[in-house]
């Protein structure tokens, strides 16, 4: 069962959390939780989820195969002694005794980056650029956090985390938070070090504060780092603003040397400005020895969704083709030896941009990108030469009003 408790603390949980599953969380968090099980974004039955809610639907990841969260999440926690928690939920949804398997942490949406594939409730950079626009959510609220010290975090959590098989820290950026490495001590000195650790990272900052994230990666028996990064050199810091690709690398290479034991995995985002070139990205960084090729889950190709102007979907059909036969070929190269793990995500990428026609959305992307590109002191069409067709109309920048 999937619970998600906002910005302070997500959980997954195995079986109801009405009452006896959340009943000693704050209770703001736990308005969160009932808020989100009314809008259907949980099931009772963690095994089997074929008679989901109304309000739930798969993710296009699900529908066209291969990896997503779901498949990953059954796999991984519904087997063992959690399906007795299962069978122990009462009608009403609860539990007699708090059972919370999976937690996600995002303490905050602090981040140091603006990505494009990205916006103001994930980002507090992309928050402050957002006022800048003339009428872009000037009246808006955001999220920043929960309040909560990280001491109060702690306390809140202790009761749950004898059952925790996993604890995945998001944001924001998780290593920018000093209640990360607050938590990850926590851990150390309760003996909790064989819990797997999660982190979703942009990849760009290993310490805070005189705390270094690596050493303390070593303590713990299981740790994957998963790199959010969606292309190499320019067109990397066009789509991640404010990455610097040379020190991506860097860390790239000082993890190898720092915290060898650490999972690593690459996570792009596959959406419309980076389809061409995620390819040429994924070769890379298998010929330099930054990918395990042999690991099933090493790359993971995720599908934007939203917004639907930015989707791989809304590319013009001669494009299309052109993303298609590249995926072809990538795949051929891949089954010859270079890392068949990764094949079928590529055979779900090209389901999931031949499933439906977006290009109506061309108008918005050109709009989009311009107006982002002018506030950036940016130019889409030299970083993306192969996509300029897009935006083939470009106001002088004295029109921008």
């Amino acid at each position: 069962m999937r619970a998600n408790t906002g910005l302070s603390s997500r959980a997954f949980l195995p079986a109801g959390v009405e009452s006896g599953g959340i009943r000693t969380l704050d209770p703001a968090l736990k308005r969160r939780v009932l808020y989100q099980l009314s809008y259907g974004l949980a099931t009772l039955d963690f095994t089997i989820l074929s008679a989901a809610p109304p309000a739930w639907s798969l993710p296009p990841s699900d529908g066209c195969g291969g990896y997503s969260d779901r498949r990953r999440i059954n796999r991984d926690f519904g087997v063992g002694r959690h399906l007795a928690a299962v069978k122990a939920t009462r009608g009403d949804g609860g539990l007699e005794t708090e059972h919370l398997v999976f937690l996600d942490v995002a303490f905050s949406n602090s981040c140091n980056f603006r990505c494009r594939s990205c916006g103001p409730d994930l980002s507090s950079a992309w928050q402050a650029e957002l006022l800048l626009f003339k009428d872009a959510g000037r009246q808006r609220k955001f999220p920043t956090g929960s309040g909560l010290t990280p001491e109060a975090f702690q306390l809140q959590m202790e009761p749950f985390l004898p059952n925790v098989a996993m604890i995945r820290f998001l944001g924001g950026e998780p290593l920018l938070e000093k209640s990360t490495y607050s938590f990850l001590e926590y851990l150390i000195e309760r003996r909790m070090t064989h819990i797997p650790l999660y982190f979703q990272t942009n990849f760009s900052v290993m310490s805070c504060q005189g705390r270094d994230a690596m050493e303390l990666w070593n303590r713990f028996e299981r740790v994957c780092v998963a790199a959010s990064l969606d292309g190499m050199g320019p067109r990397g810091e066009y789509l991640r603003k404010g990455q610097d690709w040379d020190e991506t690398l860097r860390n790239r290479q000082w993890m190898f040397q720092k915290c060898p034991r650490a999972s690593f995995r690459l996570t792009p985002t596959l959406h419309l400005m980076n389809s061409l070139h995620i390819p040429d990205f994924h070769r890379e960084w298998i010929e330099r020895g930054y990918v395990d090729k042999d690991d099933p889950e090493g790359f993971i190709l995720q599908t934007l969704r939203a917004p639907a102007c930015y989707s791989a979907q809304a590319l013009p059909e001669r494009l299309k083709r052109q993303v298609v036969e590249k995926y072809r070929s990538h795949l051929a190269w891949l089954l010859q030896g270079h890392g068949e793990a990764a094949a079928h995500q590529y055979r779900r990428a090209i389901t999931f941009i031949e499933a439906r026609d977006r290009s109506a959305e061309l108008e918005a992307f050109r709009r989009m990108t311009i107006a982002l590109d002018l506030l950036r002191g940016e130019r889409f069409e030299e970083t993306f030469p192969e996509l300029s067709e897009l935006i083939s109309r470009r106001p002088s920048p004295d029109t921008r009003n």
